[in-house]
């Protein structure tokens, strides 16, 4: 920037900053006067700042989402100063992983990009009535952590008062996101307007499927007063792993509003997969006929909360918890209501414990409180109430579910509605996606009929697949439909929907069940009218030539017709209705608009008052009548000293002209303000005497426009004579400020421009003041803006999990894509691979250093999807601990803009696929039996496993010295590992960490066979022996195992000496004879010992291991190794068998 335009704009905002204190700022959305049931007055003070209601935000496996939601300033004057701050229900989670990649990157941010839940510093500064997208990101969800809560606070000071507004966002893992589906809404909102005249919600679009671009058509809402106000791609594109945040406002009313938002896309055409460009024209949208195979339409429900509705509770999604990590947990209570909710005792049913917050206390409106609590060790579900009054509904409950250990019964559940919206006397639904994310195949599905918990309505099942399938297999899915039905208007009320299994576990079949909550509203069975905007402003020079209409849309968004009637009140002669497009009876789901035309007219002093236009309806059944009304604010300025808006010019953009949403300018955000972008506004004075410029008062959006760009004349001192001209240019700086607003704030962005007000004086006669925001040539004081930007999605997925040929597939997928630039999209992440790749990486170069792997690739228009697999390193699996794979994902200062998802992913790797064949060796190392001095891991100290850890080491110490490939344990028996329980039973069921795997062919170094296992991890006598670690073959020097076989009866009554199950309920000898657990050197302990000129005894069919200290017996089918037990002071090998 030169350092005269610099010094122009330091002047210009010094009077800006001026200005304010004597400016007389007029808001963007002002507040409407309805009658009882048209609107009313809100029942709470307006809350200055919101931020949006949201739905639930959807994550894909194996990653975290980063997308955006709005925070508004809802007030007449700019709000500085703002600080956001979050908690999420798995905090501990998203703490642990950005501590690695602060570990690993060096970084917490790259290229800007945060990794914080919330980044708000993008929106600490608000201008009056804008709207700021607040970057969140999720936590990664993967495995069974498939949901979870971000509890965003935003504090600010408003008069000299400290105050928050807080909001509860959901999120939860995409399930059955296999299936090519279009582009797909994950759930609808309920939006509230928390005492202003607006109320804003955000709901998250995602593209479904895998490695596809769908081109959507249209984004359309049925009830004409919920309009989008933000993210609408019509005409764009999204691709699958990608999440477009889409705003929807409604006017505020006193009658509740159930309405469907509609997405209708398809599959791009396979002849043209290179070109991602389209042409946008906002004026072409329309509904479109799905009558071809690769089209989808897809909707959800959202409602309008009544101003009326009082307080509203809702939870937040409490996250599934394993117990094995520990038993506590915590859930978010939110009011989202108009009035304060004053909750009693909070109770939960058995299973939940310990409960602690939010009882007994008063919730504002906008206010979020937590609740802890404490399961069970042992699975379950069961829902927690939070019993409340100042609102319709008495309580809401949330849902808790938790399970113990990975391989438990466990499913997920989900609604595709939540909450279910639809008008009284009609029928909702919901489809109920059932997940099985546990171990075992579940059988004997029952989904029982759902409970209605709070309200009116009749619930009933619809069709439901569940009921017909024979199982569900891990990872396979299920859906069921429910129905409701409600006479009467409910806000805020909730059903149960279940779901019930069986499974073989152990010890025999099991049952397995669940509920989940899901709320509802049933809105009001009649006419539901608005007006907008609701105040508007209206500015003309009283010259008997300047003139400038505002067009009013009137709605109805209810269920039923209306029969209208419209005055005009409190107008001058020059202010009058033009005309109309409205008659005496308006549809269900229809609008009309009246068009108010004000001037010309002549003014020497100047006038100015406020005008109504009011709406009377009435509609069949629907008593008592209602009315809405919208008060137009008009100024016209004294004719001696007028500024008068004469045009505009925009610069850069690609289409449009910038008069209506539908004709909006287009600016495409090809790179970093490689091509400029501005609008220029021209003033000319209108008047008959001289005026000076004293200030300039600008409201919008200083991420998005840049007041005082090169061309600029109007500054604080300009004098303009009649008929002079000056002009402000204002820079769009949102290429700029992209990454600042947010890394994934979508496809498109809506940046209009509101025209500033000025501040002037009569030049002769400073005492003489104007403030005035003249309105444009053709009315209204908003230019229509959009940016347009591609859109990037990533994914890592591992392929063959568990195997020798395990994989990692990175890939990107580029939509939206301009002709001009490419995206460099860089991948680091830890090296875990055989490099170079085994498919992939032509346009992408790679860099190894310091152990982290960077993937560059170079994408565009025609090189729309990339992706590259590399194999894993198999060396560096073991079977105790998971492989975990973090991947952060970056692009270049030179690339064209994107936005992007996610930002980093999180993948396990898993453990050392089991062996087949497995290696079996003995050590050439000698130790004595306090095996546990060779065990050096902290949890050494305290475990009672130290022997066997110790043991285990040497294998493994001794596998690397000699360069055998993979994990080995020590063949060794002590009360934490054995092949057989108390009882005698061998088997899966009862063995204890056990290293002999079933059915499994076990070779030594040199390749020859040993012998094979059987389905009872028993290995039989051997028919080659194995070797020492170095390779060398075995001598008659004996080994310590804890193993020798006793003379043992058919029945298992008597025995010669002792062995490892209970016999007669008086001995187990799993604690005797390996020299206390492997943990002494004692010469007076001792240990059973193995010589190698015979095998671990065995029954003849090696369906049962038999282990003693005795002699042998005919009852045998073989020798066995039977040495007397040696003392633990004498130093053995050990056998050791790979995993």
């Amino acid at each position: 920037m030169n350092s005269s335009l610099s010094l122009k704009r330091k002047l210009l905002l010094h009077f800006v900053s001026g200005a304010l204190a004597i400016a007389s700022i007029t808001s963007c959305s002002g507040s409407s006067t309805t009658s009882d049931n048209g609107g009313g007055s809100p029942a709470i003070a307006p809350a200055t700042i919101t931020i949006d209601n949201a739905g639930v935000v959807p994550v894909f496996a194996n990653s975290s989402t980063s997308t955006v939601v709005y925070v508004h300033n809802n007030s007449n004057s700019t709000v500085r100063g703002i600080n956001y701050s979050s908690v999420t229900t798995n905090t501990e989670l998203r703490e642990n992983l950005s501590n690695k990649i602060l570990s690993l990157f060096g970084s917490n941010k790259t290229n800007n990009y945060s990794l914080s839940t919330v980044s708000g510093n993008q929106c600490s500064t608000i201008a009056a009535g804008q709207s700021c997208p607040l970057s969140i990101t999720t936590p990664v969800l993967s495995g069974a952590m498939t949901q979870g809560s971000m509890e965003i606070r935003a504090n600010y000071i408003e008069n000299n008062k400290s105050i928050i507004f807080t909001q509860v966002i959901n999120y939860a893992q995409v399930q059955n996101n296999l299936q090519v589906s279009g582009a797909k809404f994950q759930a609808g909102v309920s939006i509230s307007n928390y005492g202003n005249s607006t109320g804003y919600g955000t709901v998250y679009l995602y593209g479904s499927g895998q490695n596809q671009i769908y081109n959507v058509s249209s984004i359309t809402t049925n009830k004409p007063a919920v309009t989008i106000i933000n993210g609408n791609i019509s005409n764009h594109q999204i691709q699958s792993g990608f999440v477009q945040a889409v705003e929807l406002a409604s006017p505020a009313s006193s009658s509740s509003i159930s309405a469907t938002i509609t997405v209708n896309s398809s599959t791009l055409d396979s002849g043209s997969v290179k070109s991602s460009k389209l042409s946008i024209s906002k004026g072409t949208v329309t509904g479109k006929s799905l009558l071809e195979a690769s089209q989808f339409s897809n909707s959800v429900d959202i409602a309008v909360e009544p101003i009326s509705a009082g307080a509203i509770l809702t939870t937040g999604y409490v996250p599934l918890i394993n117990t094995t990590n520990g038993t506590s947990g915590s859930m978010f209570i939110r009011n989202a209501g108009n009035q304060s909710a004053a909750i009693s005792t909070i109770t939960a049913d058995a299973g939940i414990n310990n409960l602690s917050g939010c009882s007994n206390t008063t919730l504002a409106s906008g206010e979020t409180c937590t609740v802890t609590f404490n399961v069970t060790e042992s699975g379950g579900n069961a829902n927690i109430t939070i019993p409340y009054s100042g609102g319709s509904a008495a309580s809401v409950i949330g849902n808790v579910t938790w399970f113990n250990g990975t391989g438990a019964a466990l499913v997920s559940m989900s609604s595709s509605e939540n909450p279910i919206t639809f008008a009284a006397t009609e029928v909702g639904s919901t489809t109920i996606t059932i997940t099985n994310i546990g171990g075992y195949t579940l059988t004997n599905i029952k989904i029982p009929s759902p409970i209605v918990v709070s309200g009116n309505a009749t619930a009933t099942l619809g069709s439901n697949n569940c009921a017909v399938i024979e199982s569900l297999p891990i990872n396979g899915h299920c859906e069921y439909v429910v129905n409701l039905e409600d006479s009467k208007t409910d806000i805020g009320k909730q059903i149960n929907v279940g779901f019930s299994a069986s499974y073989a576990g152990v010890g025999g079949t099991k049952t397995y069940s669940r509920i989940l909550p899901v709320s509802y509203i049933s809105t009001s069975n009649g006419a539901v009218i608005t007006i907008s905007p609701t105040n508007p402003n209206l500015t003309i020079s009283g010259n008997s030539i300047e003139s400038t209409i505002q067009v009013l849309t009137i709605s109805n968004s209810g269920n039923l017709p209306a029969n209208i009637s419209t005055s005009l009140t409190s107008n001058p002669a020059y202010l009058t209705e033009s005309s109309t497009s409205c008659g005496a009876t308006l549809a269900a789901e229809s609008s009309c608009t009246s068009t108010i035309q004000f001037g010309p007219t002549y003014s020497s002093s100047g006038a100015s008052g406020v005008s109504s236009y009011t709406v009377n309806y009435t509609a069949g059944g629907q008593t008592p009548s209602g009315s809405v009304v919208s008060n137009l604010d008009w100024t016209v300025q004294s004719y001696s000293q007028s500024i008068s808006l004469e045009s505009y010019a925009a610069f850069g953009h690609t289409s449009g002209n910038g008069e209506t949403e539908e004709t909006q300018y287009e600016f495409t955000a090809r790179g970093r303000d490689v091509v400029g972008k501005s609008i220029t506004l021209k003033y000319a004075n209108t008047g008959t005497g001289a005026l000076k410029i004293t200030g300039i008062q600008d409201t919008n959006s200083v991420y998005t426009w840049q007041i005082g760009g090169d061309g600029t004349s109007c500054f604080a001192g300009t004098i303009l004579q009649p008929n002079d001209t000056c002009e402000i240019v204002y820079t769009n700086v949102f290429e700029s400020n992209i990454l600042a607003l947010g890394a994934s704030v979508g496809t498109t962005y809506q940046e209009n421009l509101i025209v500033p007000t000025l501040i002037y004086q009569d030049n002769n006669n400073s005492n003489v003041q104007f403030n005035n925001q003249p309105n444009l040539p053709f009315g209204g004081i908003t230019i229509y803006a959009q940016s347009n930007q591609a859109t990037l999605a990533n994914m890592v997925t591992v392929n063959e999990l568990g195997t020798v040929n395990e994989s990692v597939t990175v890939s990107h997928l580029l939509a939206n894509a301009d002709d001009a630039l490419n995206v460099t999209i860089k991948s680091r992440m830890e090296n875990y691979f055989v490099i170079p790749p085994t498919v992939g990486l032509s346009e992408c170069t790679l860099d190894a250093v310091d152990g982290i792997l960077t993937q560059t690739c170079i994408m565009g228009k025609d090189n729309l999807s990339m992706s590259a697999t590399y194999m894993v390193n198999q060396t560096l699996l073991n079977q105790n601990t998971n492989l975990i794979l973090s991947t952060l994902f970056s692009t270049d200062s030179a690339s064209q803009i994107v936005s992007m998802n996610p930002l980093y992913t999180v993948n396990n790797l898993g453990l050392a696929p089991q062996c087949n064949p497995c290696h079996i060796f003995v050590t050439n190392g000698i130790h004595n039996g306090n095996l546990s001095q060779e065990c050096t891991g902290a949890e050494c100290a305290t475990s009672s496993e130290s022997g066997v850890l110790g043991a285990d080491a040497i294998c493994q110490a001794e596998a690397g010295t000699n360069h055998i490939a993979g994990t080995f344990k020590a063949v060794v028996l002590a009360t934490t590992r054995y092949p057989c329980d108390a009882s005698g039973e061998c088997g899966a069921s009862y063995m204890s960490d056990w290293v002999i795997h079933a059915n499994t062919v076990y070779e030594n170094l040199a390749g020859d066979l040993v012998a094979t296992s059987s389905d009872q991890y028993v290995l039989p006598q051997p028919t080659e022996w194995p070797s020492y670690a170095d390779g060398t073959a075995i001598n008659s020097d004996p080994i310590f195992t804890g193993i020798s076989v006793g003379r043992v009866n058919a029945d298992k009554t008597d025995i010669d000496a002792w062995s490892p199950f209970n016999i007669n309920s008086s001995v187990s000898g799993y604690s005797l004879q390996n020299c206390n657990n492997w943990t002494s050197a004692d010469v007076s302990t001792s240990a059973v010992s193995a010589a190698p000129t015979s095998w671990f005894g065995t029954n003849g069919n090696a369906s049962n291991w038999y282990a003693g200290w005795g002699n042998s017996s005919s009852y045998y089918a073989f020798s066995q190794w039977f040495n007397s037990a040696q003392p633990c002071a004498n130093q053995y090998a050990l056998i050791c068998a790979q995993q």
